[in-house]
């Protein structure tokens, strides 16, 4: 009756070339499973067909066998094209391990196979591999995770990124072992993954592995356009930044047209942003241009540039008075003031005009207007010189409020 291959697992014996009829056995609730767990029922089921899709009645098979370590254990007979056999084996035991033999006949002969199975307590699933902890692939590169789990019956594996399940189909899993395959990666792959184990004796899971992905700097920030004038001590201090990112983390170095820069230059890199300060004494006779330069293991990058243009404000003079003369900030020995007052003892007046002898009868007149001419001479642009007349103006209508209820409100009464 032909020949007989023995292995572990499955043997398949055919007596007749492609007449023989096809046969599949198998346990339905444990599919390619040998080793099952005791306490829970299993069914052997065995497939049998003819081999061609259309088939005489001479190849179509007409009976199934199924034996026990030799012992026939059930027989299934009948004429359909297709024919399948069961054998329900309840609450197994470790006495139901062993050899399962399924035989289908037609016409022509017979084909066999055999499955052997052990049956065992059940286990909960372990994990047999520690994970890495971190895996660094470069952009555009694979990567490959796997995992490898214990357990009785077999757990079935799931693989998570970042606590959201990954999609069954980008992984390869077979009899506890899975691998996740990542082709092409990018940032978008970058995260956490892990495996997570589930049987019906429970479940387990391994510790995440951070999967990053290695990629040239790429900036987001570049250095501004920036124009400053020298103060009155004769100086500008310019700060400038660029923010470049990459992994590794990028080392951000400064040049000034195309040049390393000076020794009067500060540069200070906090994370992913660079700042450079330059402290300039003279003005720019043409702007002066900036760059950064983000340079890490995948490459370097450069940024836009940044334009810094430094103006010496124009110096200008004005006159102070002193004591025996007169001028814009300075105070004379006589003043005109006209005040609006209203009514004075019944009469109806729109001002009063005062003559004072000097500017002694105001204690701080003289030391107002004294400081009003010092911060006028320390102003050096139009800027601030503007500033000052509006500053004056507000001081003259305060020292008008000091007219109006000061000690001459009596003198005023008298002239009413």
């Amino acid at each position: 009756m032909g020949n007989k291959t023995t292995h572990i697992g499955r043997i398949d014996v055919r007596n007749v070339g492609d007449i023989s009829p096809t046969l599949e056995i198998d346990v339905l609730e444990y599919k390619d499973e040998y080793v099952l767990p005791t306490g829970y029922g299993a069914t052997i089921i065995c497939r049998s067909n003819c081999l061609k899709l259309r088939c005489s009645m001479n190849e179509k098979p007409y009976q199934i066998t199924l034996l026990f370590n030799g012992t026939l254990a059930k027989s299934c007979s009948g004429g359909n094209p297709q024919k399948t056999c069961s054998y329900f084996i309840q609450n197994t035991a470790e006495g139901n391990s062993g050899d399962y033999t399924c035989k289908t006949y037609n016409q022509y002969g017979c084909t066999m196979d055999t499955l052997r199975l052990v049956f065992k307590e059940p286990s909960p699933p372990r994990f047999l591999v520690k994970n890495p902890r971190q895996l660094i692939v470069p952009t555009r590169g694979d990567a490959t995770l796997t995992c490898n789990a214990t357990g009785i019956p077999l757990p079935v594996i799931r693989w998570y990124k970042n606590g959201h399940p990954v999609p069954r189909s980008s992984a390869i899993e077979f009899k506890g072992h899975s691998q996740l395959e990542l082709q092409a990666v990018g940032l978008r792959d970058q995260g956490k993954y892990w495996c997570e184990a589930n049987s019906t004796e429970g479940w387990d899971r391994t510790s995440p592995t951070t999967l990053k992905v290695l990629w040239k700097p790429v900036f987001f920030t570049h250095p501004h356009r920036y124009i400053a004038h020298l103060n009155r001590d004769g100086f500008a201090a310019v700060t400038l930044s660029c923010e470049a990112r990459g992994f590794p983390t990028p080392v951000i170095s400064w040049l000034q047209d195309k040049t390393l820069l000076k020794s009067d230059s500060t540069v200070t890199q906090n994370g992913d942003t660079s700042s450079l300060t330059v402290v300039f004494t003279t003005e720019t006779k043409q702007p002066l241009k900036y760059r950064c330069l983000a340079n890490n293991l995948m490459g370097k990058t450069w940024s836009e540039e940044g334009e810094v243009t430094i103006i010496a404000s124009a110096q200008r003079k004005i006159p102070v008075s002193d004591d025996n003369s007169s001028s814009s900030l300075g105070v004379s020995k006589a003043v005109g003031i006209s005040i609006p007052i209203g009514y004075c003892k019944g009469k109806s007046l729109e001002k009063i005009t005062i003559n004072m002898d000097r500017a002694q009868r105001f204690p701080n007149l003289h030391a107002r207007a004294s400081a009003m001419g010092t911060r006028r001479e320390e102003s050096t642009t139009l800027r601030y010189q503007k500033r000052e007349m509006v500053e004056m103006t507000r001081r003259s209508q305060s020292l008008e409020s000091d007219v109006q209820n000061g000690d001459d409100n009596e003198n005023l009464t008298q002239r009413c």
